[in-house]
């Protein structure tokens, strides 16, 4: 390799007895790290990086390890092998080779991202989501989170009538599927931005419904606390009539 090309050494600083890199080296995070936002924005930098050479003379390298960066970024932990599988070093020594069946997926992934990055850019919350679901059928990702966090964005953009309808459609399947998986936090988050978003001056028609939902919301999350509180309790007095009670109560429902 010393007479062609290195871009993983030249632009991520990853010498060659250190390839092909494992998936931690490849985003520069520490081995065997578990915390997905760490994963994604690790990802993210790395991809707005080689970004940058994507005009230059080595663009077809750079698309490359975007590609091999992508498969990095799906919001959970990554898999615990020390290399990538099936990967073989990205050099300029085949420049017009066919990518390896192994890069197609990698290459989808791109295409269903910018595709769910347009789709939030045109203002159409609905169609994004279902590209989110989309990419969950072809890789292992947690889709709720990432519906969770691309509604967020949506949200903070989302100043007109049409963005905030757009809003308020896709948004409550998010909140009940959160309810349903009891990520109640995440439910909670989702309903109080909802709410915010129509708040704003275009948002008037949607007030009424969101201040609703925010309500049910908040009432399921104040009994799943007081569940959690009663669970504690009886492991301290299992006597307590009251915690019996409404553990016996959040189960009957739940």
């Amino acid at each position: 390799m010393s007479d062609s090309f290195d871009p993983y050494y030249t632009w991520l600083g990853i010498p060659p007895e250190d390839q092909p890199p494992s998936h931690y080296r490849l985003l520069g995070i520490k081995p065997l790290e578990e915390n997905p936002d760490v994963i994604e924005n690790a990802a993210d930098q790395r991809m707005a990086h080689l970004r940058t050479f994507q005009a230059g003379r080595h663009s077809d390298l750079s698309q490359k390890l975007l590609n091999e960066v992508a498969r990095q970024d799906g919001g959970s932990p990554l898999p615990a092998g020390a290399d990538a599988p099936g990967e073989s070093p990205v050099t300029d020594a085949e420049p017009n080779r066919e990518p390896a069946p192994e890069q197609q997926p990698a290459e989808r992934f791109v295409v269903l991202r910018k595709a769910m990055e347009l789709a939030g850019a045109g203002g159409n919350a609905v169609w994004m989501l279902e590209i989110v679901d989309a990419i969950g059928a072809d890789f292992e990702v947690d889709t709720l989170r990432v519906k969770d966090k691309v509604l967020r964005k949506f949200a903070a953009g989302a100043t007109d009538t049409a963005g905030i309808a757009s809003f308020v459609e896709a948004a409550p399947p998010v909140i009940e599927e959160a309810l349903a998986r009891r990520r109640y936090e995440m439910a909670l988050e989702l309903v109080e931005g909802a709410y915010r978003v129509c708040m704003r001056s275009a948002g008037k028609e949607f007030r009424k419904e969101a201040y609703q939902r925010r309500n049910e919301v908040r009432k399921t999350c104040r009994r799943w606390q007081e569940f959690r509180d009663a669970l504690a309790k009886l492991k301290t007095d299992p006597d307590d009539t009251d915690a019996h009670l409404l553990v016996g109560g959040w189960s009957l429902l739940g």
